[in-house]
């Protein structure tokens, strides 16, 4: 698996245990993680895209957010891990064209 220094920042360094007492919701979190780490969100929609090839099941993908730390139930809010990755991908891309 290639590096994943952008996944691994987002879900564990700002999608962590206590991050619904900090912000209004999941996309703020995105947002912040945009704002503070260019460099790195610039790469995660690559990451995404390396992630999905290689784990292509939900158990797959979920086993890897989870040894990832990632504090974010996407079910909650009626995502699939598949579309939430693919839907933070999209969100970074837009910034960066933004």
């Amino acid at each position: 698996m290639s590096d994943l220094a952008a996944l691994s920042e987002l879900v564990h360094g700002y999608f962590h245990q206590d991050w619904v007492y900090e912000y209004a919701d999941p996309w703020d979190v995105v947002d912040e993680f945009i704002a503070e780490k260019p460099q790195l969100a610039a790469k995660l929609p690559a990451e995404v895209n390396s992630v999905l090839q290689e784990h292509q099941s939900e158990a797959q993908l979920k086993q890897l957010l989870r040894e990832l730390r990632f504090g974010y139930h996407v079910q909650a809010h009626g995502w699939t891990y598949r579309n939430w990755l693919l839907a933070v991908a999209d969100r970074m891309k837009q910034a960066k064209a933004g």
